[in-house]
C-alpha cells in the first residue's frame, strides 16, 4: 500500500489577520486564536492570531489538555494576551506552524477528525467562556471595547466557527483528497462526462431521467485474475467540478473503501459552480483480490458542502457470486424550482408553519423524552437516585432486573433509540456565579453546574454501561428527538444571593472608577441556547449547531419545523414573556433563530404554548393589577416577523390554572373561590372569543381534551383538599356542563397528586376507558406518623365517570402503563405489576424493589451492619447487611420499628443497637367527675429500643425505655464526628458503651402541654391555665441490660443555657455562660464555665466546680488535661466587630491556665477534633468555596494553624486518620490532610442533597446517602 505523501497532511500553513493575504502561494493568514509557549515561564499564551506569536516559540491551535487559563485573584487574566483587533492595514510577519488535519491521531482522516476537532474548539471555547468571560477577567472583553458582556461572547463563537471552516477548507478537506490518492490502489479509475458513460447527449438524458434514475453500485470479479471492478452509476452532483475517484484499503477496519471526489474550483473563499446538475458515473477496478467475502465502504467527498465528507453506502460483498448490482439510493436527482429565495425558509409556509411539507420531504416524527420506556419486553425505568434500570417483562407477573447503570447527577428524563439511552442530566449543584467573588470549583467536572447527556449502551442488557458524554451549559429545560435530531433547550441562570465585590469594575491600568463599566454591564446576563445533536448514526453521535439568545428559557413549544421557547428577562421586576422562534427546518441539524414577539405576563407551564396554521397561541398570568389571565394569539407565517393578530382577557383577579388548546378551541381555567371554566373560540385569529363559562367549586390543574369532552385533573376544596378527576361536556361550547367529578382523600380529607406537577404521572387509556390517578395522604395517629401512596382506577366514558379500586405503592407513583393484560405502575422506591382483571379489586401480582432510602447505619462486631430503611410509606425497617457489601439490597435479616415516630438516632455497642426515636402521645380525656385539674393533651418523650443483632439472619427486639423530651443529635465514644457547640438541646451522649445521657435544657418535661383547667368539684373550667412542668439537667438510662433498659436518674442542673455536651472518662462536659455587668449595653460581655458531672456512679451522679474558659469547649485531649475553647472578643470601643479565637487551656484541679491563642478569620460552626487536629469550618452552602482551618494541636502551647479552602463549598462533617470528609455543593468530598496545610482531594462523591451523618471504624468511614446508597471510604 502506498504511504500518504505529506504524514496525513501535517500541512505548513499560516493564518494571517485581516483576511487572505497570501505571504506565497502556500502560505496564509486569518484571524485565528493561536496559543504559545513561552520559553522562559513554560506558560501557553493566548494570542488572537498566529501571527502575533513571537518568532520561535512553540505554537498549538488548541490549548494542551494539562494547561488552563485560569484568572488571577484580582479578576484580570494571567499569563493571557488580551485579543486584540488587527486592522487591515497591519502587516504582521508570518509564522509558520504545523496544521494537523488527523486530530483525533488515529493515523486515518475521515469525518471524526472534523468531529474531534469540533470538540477541541468547543473545549477551548468553554474554557475561555468559563475562566474569562464569566469571571469577569479582562481576556474576557474579545472585542477590545472595554466591556466583558454578550458582544464578546457573540464574537467569541463567530471566530471559533470561522477557525472550524477555515481548517476545514484548508487543512482536512486538502488532506483527505490526498489521503484518498496516496492510499489509491487502483489500477485503472475513470470518471464519466456529465451523463454518464452509457449517454452521449448528456442534456437529453438529464432532461429524460431526472427524478427517475436510481444511484446502483455495480461490481464484478474475476476469480482468475483476481480482478475487481466496481462502477457507481447515476451519481447525481453539479455539472462544474474536478471529480475523481479511488478505492484503498482499511487495515485498521479491514474495509475497501471507495472515495468519490467532486472538487469545486474556488474563487478566494468562493466556489465557482455551473446552475445546472446531471448524472455521473464512477468506475475503478483493483488487481490482487482474493475471493470470498469482503467489506466495503462508499464515502463521497464533496468540497463545498457544509459536511464535505460522507458515507453514502457500507456493506458486505461475496466476491465467490461473481457479480452485483446494489441499489444505493432510490429517487437520486430530484428536480425542484430554481428561486432560492422560495425555498430559503420552507421551516414554515404561508399557510401552515408546523404541517408536513408538501414536497418530497419525508415528515419528521416528534419524539418526547420520559423516565419510563416500553421497548419489546424491555421496561426501562430512569430512577433519579440510581440512573438507569433495564427489566424483565416477558413474563409480567415474574419481572425481573436484569441490568442498572448508575448516573452522576440528577436524571431528568431519557430517550430510547437503536440500543442507545439518551439521558437528559440535570448537574446544577450550586450556584454563585464568579463574578459575585466565588472561588474557583477545583472539584471534578461532575460537580460543577451544568447539565449532560449521557450516552448509554444498553445493547446487553445485563450491562449497560456508559458509551458517550456531552457537556450541556446551564440547566436543560425541555427537549424534543425531531427526525434524527436531538434538540435541547438550556438556560444558564446566575446567582443573585448577594454581592461580594466593588459595586464597579474598575480598569486595571487606570483604576479610574469614572471610565468604569456601569453595574448593569457587570451583571451576567442570563442567556438560553438550543443545541442539536445528530443520532442517526449510534456510531457517531455529533452536536451538529448551537444557537445563542438572552433570556431564560422557561417552557418550549415544539413542532417538525420550529422550537417556540418562552423567557423572561429580568429577575423579579420585568412580568413579561419573550416568544423566540427557533428554526429547526433543516433535516440536518442546522439551527436558526428567526424572530420573537413580546407579551404581557408569565408562561406558567408547556400547555399554555400551542402551534396552530401559522398561529402561535400563548396564555399568560400578569400579576399587576389584582391578577388577570391573557391569550394571546401571533401570527408567525412570517418568522422573522411574529405579530399580535388577536387577544383576550379572562379571570380579573383570579389566579390562572389548568390551560389547553383543542384546535379552534382553548380551555382555561382560573380560580379565586370557585373554579370558572373558560371555553374560548380561535375559529377567528384575530379576533379570540369567549363562547361560555362554567363555575363549579375547586380547580383543574390539568385538562385532556376528548372531542366534546373534557377529562381535568384538579383539586377538590369543598371539604379540605382533595385530589379530584372531573368530567366536562363541551359539545356545546356556549354551555359547557359538569357530567361528574370524583374526589379521592377521604382518609383526613387531605390528599394530594404526583401528577399535580408532572401531568405525565396521570395515565388515560382510551381503548381501556380507564384512567390510572396516582395520589397520597399522610396522617398522624398513635404516635407515628403514616404517608399512603395509591394508583386509583377511574373508569370513564363520554357521559360518567366510576371510582373503582386501588393498589398501594411504596413512594408516590410517578408513571403508570398497560402491557400485554397487566399495569405496571413506577415510583422512586419500586415497580409493581397489576393484575385489574376485577376493577373493584386490583391485585398486585409482582413487586420490584429498585432503591432504599437508607437514613442511618450502624457497624457490628460480626462483620455485618445495620441499615436504618424509611420504606415508601413511612415505615422503618433495620435490615443486617454484610460490611463487605453495606449497601446491599437484599438483607440478610430484618425487623421493623414498630410505631417508629420520628426516628432521631442508632448507637452501636458490639452487636446490640440502640435506637432512639421522638414520639408524641395523646391521652385520653377522662370525664368531668373523674378529671384532675390538670388535664393533659399529650406528652412527647423519645422511646430507646435495644435491638439484638448477635444472629444477623435472625435480630430481635429485647427490651424499651422511654426518656422525657425529644432527642435529635447523638455524640458517639468512637470519635471523629461533628461536634455542636452552639446546640443547647436534642443531643444524645454516650457516656460508656451502654449508657446514654439525655441533656434536657429547660425544656417541657412531662406533660407537654395541658388543656384547660377545671376545678375539682364542679368540673367547670379555671379562667387560669398553668404552666407545664420544665425540667433542666441530665436523664441517665442504663442499657447494660438490654431486656430491661431504666432511666436510673434524673440529675437537675442549675445552670441555664448549657450547651456543647460531650464525654471524656465517664465525665460528661458542657458549656454554659453568665453575663457580666458592664456600662455598654450594646457590647455585652459574659464568662464562660466549663461544667462537669461524673458518671462513675449512675445512680448518684457527682457534679464537678465549674472551671472558668475562654469560650464555648469544643473539645478535650485523651488525658483531659487541655481543654479547646473558641472564644470571641469586642473590637475596639467604636467597633462593633468581634475578633474570633482558638484557644487551648491546660486545666490543673478547678482551673484552666491559658496554653495558647491563634486568632481566626471568622466565625466557624463546625469542628471537628481528630488524630491530633483541630478542624474548623465555615462555609456558605450556596457557595462555590468555603473555608477550612486546620489546626495542629500536637503542642497545646504552641498551636500551628493551616488554612485551606475547601473547593465545592461546604463544611466538614468528620475526620479520621487523616481523611476529612466535608459536605459540597454536590455530594460529600474526601480530603487528604497527611499535609494540614495543603488538603488534598482524595475522592468525591457527586450526588443531590447534604449529608452531615457519618460513622467510623477503625479501617472505614461509613455515610448513609438516603435514596443515593452508602458511600464506605477505606481508611
Amino acid at each position: 500500500m502506498k504511504k500518504i505523501a505529506l504524514s496525513i497532511m501535517a500541512l505548513l500553513v499560516v493564518f494571517m489577520v485581516g483576511g487572505m493575504t497570501h505571504a506565497d502561494e502556500d502560505v496564509i493568514c486569518a484571524q485565528v486564536i493561536t496559543y504559545g509557549l513561552d520559553p522562559e515561564t513554560g506558560d501557553w499564551l493566548e494570542f488572537p492570531t498566529p501571527c502575533d506569536v513571537p518568532e520561535g516559540w512553540e505554537t498549538s491551535a488548541s490549548l494542551p489538555a494539562d494547561d488552563v487559563i485560569n484568572p488571577s485573584e484580582d479578576g484580570t487574566a494571567k499569563d493571557i494576551a488580551v485579543p486584540t483587533l488587527i486592522s487591515e492595514s497591519d502587516t504582521p510577519t508570518p509564522v509558520l506552524f504545523s496544521c494537523d488535519a488527523d486530530c483525533n491521531g488515529d493515523g486515518v482522516l475521515n469525518r471524526k477528525d472534523l468531529n474531534e476537532k469540533k470538540k477541541i474548539k468547543d473545549k477551548e471555547f468553554k474554557t475561555w467562556k468559563k475562566k474569562c468571560w464569566k469571571s469577569q477577567a479582562a481576556c474576557g472583553d474579545y472585542n477590545a471595547d472595554g466591556k466583558v458582556n454578550k458582544k464578546d461572547l457573540k464574537a467569541k463563537k463567530a471566530d471559533k466557527q470561522q477557525e472550524i471552516e477555515i481548517w476545514k477548507k484548508d487543512c482536512w478537506l486538502p488532506g483527505v483528497i490526498a489521503q484518498s490518492e496516496s492510499d489509491d490502489l487502483s489500477e485503472k479509475n475513470k470518471v464519466s462526462e456529465c451523463g454518464g458513460f452509457d449517454t452521449e447527449d448528456a442534456d437529453a438524458d438529464t432532461e429524460r431521467n431526472a427524478g427517475s434514475k436510481n444511484e446502483r453500485l455495480i461490481w464484478e470479479y474475476d476469480k482468475k485474475s483476481k480482478m475487481l471492478k466496481f462502477l457507481n452509476k447515476n451519481v447525481w452532483l453539479n455539472c462544474c467540478g474536478e471529480r475523481s475517484v479511488t478505492i484503498s484499503l482499511n487495515e485498521k477496519t479491514g474495509a475497501y473503501d471507495i472515495y468519490e471526489t467532486d472538487k469545486a474550483e474556488m474563487d478566494g473563499d468562493e466556489p465557482l459552480r455551473c446552475d445546472c446538475e446531471c448524472f455521473f458515473d464512477f468506475k475503478v477496478r483493483m488487481a490482487d483480490v482474493d475471493s470470498g467475502i469482503i467489506k466495503v465502504k462508499l464515502f463521497r467527498i464533496i468540497s463545498d458542502y457544509e459536511e464535505p465528507m460522507f458515507q453514502v453506502w457500507r456493506g458486505d460483498v461475496d466476491l465467490s457470486e461473481g457479480q452485483g448490482d446494489i441499489l444505493i439510493q432510490k429517487q437520486s436527482g430530484f428536480v425542484s424550482a430554481a428561486d432560492e429565495d422560495a425555498m430559503k425558509y420552507t421551516a414554515l409556509g404561508e399557510d401552515d408553519a408546523g404541517a408536513a411539507p408538501e414536497s418530497n420531504d419525508v415528515a419528521r416524527e416528534i419524539e418526547e423524552a420520559d423516565i419510563i420506556k416500553i421497548d419489546g419486553t424491555n421496561l426501562y425505568i430512569l430512577n433519579r437516585y440510581r440512573g438507569l434500570f433495564i427489566c424483565d417483562i416477558s413474563q409480567p407477573d415474574n419481572p425481573s432486573v436484569t441490568g442498572q447503570v448508575s448516573v452522576t447527577g440528577n436524571p431528568v428524563e431519557m430517550y430510547i433509540k437503536e440500543n442507545l439511552a439518551y439521558v437528559i442530566v440535570s448537574d446544577l449543584n450550586s450556584g454563585i456565579y464568579p463574578l459575585l467573588g466565588a472561588a474557583e470549583n477545583g472539584l471534578p467536572s461532575a460537580s460543577e453546574p451544568g447539565s449532560r447527556i449521557n450516552v448509554l449502551d444498553i445493547s446487553d442488557k445485563t450491562r449497560p454501561k456508559l458509551a458517550d458524554s456531552f457537556t450541556l451549559e446551564g440547566e436543560v429545560t425541555d427537549s424534543r428527538i425531531v427526525g434524527d435530531i436531538l434538540y435541547v433547550v438550556s438556560s444558564e441562570n446566575p446567582y443573585y444571593y448577594y454581592w461580594r465585590g466593588e459595586s464597579l469594575m474598575v480598569d486595571a491600568v487606570s483604576e479610574d472608577e469614572s471610565i468604569a463599566a456601569p453595574i448593569t454591564e457587570q451583571l451576567p446576563e442570563r442567556s438560553v441556547y438550543v443545541a442539536s445533536m445528530n443520532v442517526s448514526d449510534p456510531n457517531n453521535i455529533r452536536e451538529v449547531d448551537r444557537e445563542d439568545f438572552t433570556g431564560a428559557a422557561q417552557y418550549v413549544h415544539v413542532t417538525e419545523k420550529a422550537i417556540f421557547i418562552s423567557s423572561g428577562s429580568d429577575y423579579y421586576a420585568d412580568n413579561k414573556t419573550t416568544l423566540t422562534y427557533v428554526d429547526i427546518s433543516d433535516p440536518a441539524g442546522m439551527i436558526t433563530q428567526r424572530g420573537s414577539a413580546d407579551v404581557r405576563g408569565r408562561v406558567a407551564d408547556e400547555f399554555k404554548m400551542d402551534y396552530n396554521n401559522g398561529y402561535l397561541r400563548v396564555c399568560t398570568y400578569d400579576w399587576n393589577d389584582n391578577g388577570v389571565s391573557n391569550l394571546f394569539v401571533i401570527d408567525v407565517t412570517d418568522p422573522d416577523n411574529m405579530t399580535q393578530t388577536g387577544s383576550v382577557e379572562l379571570g380579573r383577579g383570579e389566579q390562572l390554572f389548568a390551560t389547553r388548546f383543542d384546535g379552534d378551541r382553548a380551555y382555561m381555567v382560573t380560580y379565586e373561590r370557585k373554579d370558572p371554566l373558560w371555553v374560548i373560540d380561535l375559529s377567528d385569529p384575530t379576533q379570540p372569543t369567549i363562547r361560555g363559562e362554567l363555575i363549579v367549586p375547586g380547580w383543574s390543574t390539568h385538562i385532556e381534551p376528548r372531542g366534546d369532552i373534557l377529562i381535568a385533573l384538579g383539586v377538590d376544596d369543598t371539604d379540605g383538599w382533595k385530589v379530584a378527576v372531573s368530567l366536562f361536556d363541551v359539545a356545546d361550547p356556549e354551555k359547557p356542563g359538569l357530567i361528574r367529578r370524583v374526589s379521592f382523600g377521604e382518609e383526613n380529607g387531605w390528599s394530594s397528586s404526583s401528577a399535580h406537577g408532572d401531568v405525565k404521572a396521570l395515565t388515560i387509556l382510551d381503548d381501556m376507558g380507564l384512567i390510572l390517578l396516582p395520589y397520597s395522604f399522610s396522617d398522624y395517629s398513635d404516635g407515628n406518623y403514616r404517608t399512603e401512596s395509591r394508583l386509583q382506577l377511574i373508569d370513564y366514558s363520554a357521559s360518567d365517570l366510576t371510582a373503582r379500586g386501588w393498589v398501594t405503592q411504596k413512594g408516590s407513583v410517578l408513571r403508570s402503563r398497560s402491557f400485554q393484560d397487566r399495569l405496571f405502575s413506577v415510583s422512586d422506591d419500586e415497580f409493581q405489576v397489576i393484575n385489574a382483571a376485577n376493577r373493584d379489586k386490583p391485585v398486585v401480582t409482582a413487586t420490584r424493589t429498585l432503591v432504599r432510602n437508607i437514613s442511618d447505619f450502624m457497624p457490628l462486631e460480626n462483620g455485618h451492619g445495620v441499615q436504618v430503611v424509611v420504606e415508601g410509606d413511612g415505615k422503618y425497617m433495620l435490615r443486617s447487611v454484610s460490611l463487605s457489601d453495606p449497601e446491599a439490597s437484599d438483607s440478610m435479616g430484618q425487623i421493623a420499628l414498630e410505631d417508629a415516630g420520628w426516628y432521631s438516632a442508632i448507637i452501636g455497642n458490639g452487636n446490640l443497637v440502640y435506637v432512639i426515636s421522638n414520639r408524641y402521645e395523646y391521652e385520653e380525656r377522662p370525664e368531668a367527675e373523674d378529671v384532675d385539674i390538670y388535664r393533659p393533651v399529650y406528652n412527647h418523650f423519645s422511646r430507646v429500643r435495644v435491638f439484638d443483632f448477635s444472629t444477623a439472619s435472625d435480630p430481635k427486639m429485647r427490651g424499651y425505655v422511654d426518656v422525657p423530651g425529644n432527642y435529635y443529635n447523638s455524640v458517639s465514644l468512637k470519635g471523629g464526628g461533628l461536634i455542636y457547640p452552639y446546640h443547647t438541646q436534642g443531643q444524645i451522649v454516650q457516656v460508656k458503651n451502654d449508657v446514654l445521657v439525655f441533656p434536657m435544657v429547660n425544656n417541657y418535661y412531662r406533660p407537654v402541654y395541658y388543656d384547660i383547667a377545671f376545678d375539682e368539684e364542679t368540673g367547670k373550667p379555671l379562667e387560669e391555665k398553668p404552666e407545664p412542668e420544665v425540667f433542666n439537667g441530665l436523664i441517665v438510662a442504663d442499657l447494660s441490660d438490654p431486656d430491661a433498659p431504666e432511666v436510673v436518674t434524673e440529675f437537675p442542673i442549675e445552670f441555664q443555657g448549657t450547651s456543647g455536651y460531650f464525654a471524656k472518662n465517664d465525665v460528661v462536659y458542657f458549656s454554659y455562660k453568665e453575663y457580666m455587668e458592664n456600662d455598654n449595653p450594646e457590647r455585652p460581655e459574659a464568662q464562660y464555665y466549663l461544667g462537669r458531672v461524673d458518671m462513675s456512679d449512675l445512680s448518684n451522679p457527682e457534679l464537678l466546680a465549674s472551671i472558668n474558659i475562654p469560650g464555648v469547649c469544643v473539645g478535650m485531649n485523651a488525658q483531659g488535661t487541655y481543654a479547646y475553647t473558641t472564644d470571641s472578643q469586642w473590637g475596639p470601643e467604636d467597633d462593633y466587630s468581634q475578633v474570633y479565637s482558638f484557644k487551648t487551656v491546660k486545666i490543673e484541679d478547678d482551673k484552666a491556665f491559658l496554653a495558647d491563642s491563634v486568632e481566626l478569620d471568622t466565625y466557624f460552626y463546625n469542628f471537628v477534633i481528630a488524630d491530633g487536629l483541630a478542624y474548623l469550618s465555615g462555609g456558605n452552602w450556596w457557595g462555590y468555596s468555603g473555608s477550612l482551618m486546620v489546626i495542629d494541636l500536637g503542642d497545646p502551647e504552641n498551636l500551628t494553624v493551616y488554612k485551606n479552602e475547601l473547593s465545592g463549598g461546604g463544611n466538614v462533617i468528620g475526620a479520621k486518620k487523616r481523611k476529612v470528609f466535608a459536605t459540597t455543593s454536590g455530594g460529600i468530598a474526601c480530603y487528604d490532610s497527611s499535609d494540614p496545610g495543603n488538603l488534598s482531594l482524595d475522592e468525591f462523591r457527586s450526588q443531590g442533597g447534604w449529608y452531615n451523618r457519618i460513622i467510623f471504624t477503625d479501617s472505614d468511614a461509613y455515610m448513609p446517602m438516603g435514596y443515593y446508597g452508602m458511600w464506605v471510604k477505606n481508611l
